[in-house]
């Protein structure tokens, strides 16, 4: 079994993101690894247990489809949940998030060099480079009619 080493990291919004090391491949730990670890370190007596934040939290990810309007870009005609992530997943440097959608199946292997990742301030929206379409989105803020 490799050896698995963990580590936290602040982000740039201030959360916390922990991730896991194993030999030499990164990647963050998914909500199942954290609660088993902070049971472990609670059944231990508390050493090494990590406080409750939004790596816990969960939130959508979105496939969207959209329409060409114009000169003004892409409209949003409709969205659906196709799974979820950690909401810490938003603080990652957005070629770490298109990582994350390719490893988790949402993009192929080839789209790291054709997608990148745009902050609506509601939304981590994955878009065609070449088009701007938005292909996905990691809904981490409720939008408002404000």
């Amino acid at each position: 079994m490799a050896k698995v080493s963990c580590y936290t990291q602040r982000t740039t919004r201030g959360h916390e993101l922990r991730r896991l090391r194993d030999d030499a491949f990164l990647r963050l730990a998914t909500p199942d690894e954290i609660a088993a670890s902070d049971e472990a370190a609670t059944r231990d007596g508390g050493v090494g247990a990590f406080e409750a934040d939004d790596e816990t939290k969960s939130i959508n990810v979105l496939s969207i489809d959209a329409w060409a309007d114009g000169d003004d870009g892409w409209t949003w005609n409709n969205w659906h949940k196709v799974g979820t992530c950690p909401l810490a997943t938003c603080d990652l440097p957005g070629d770490e998030i298109v990582a994350f959608m390719i490893a988790e199946g949402y993009l192929h292997d080839g789209a790291a060099a054709r997608v990148e990742v745009d902050d609506d301030q509601c939304n981590m929206v994955i878009v065609d480079k070449a088009t701007r379409e938005p292909l996905f989105a990691l809904e981490y803020g409720p939008a408002s009619d404000a």
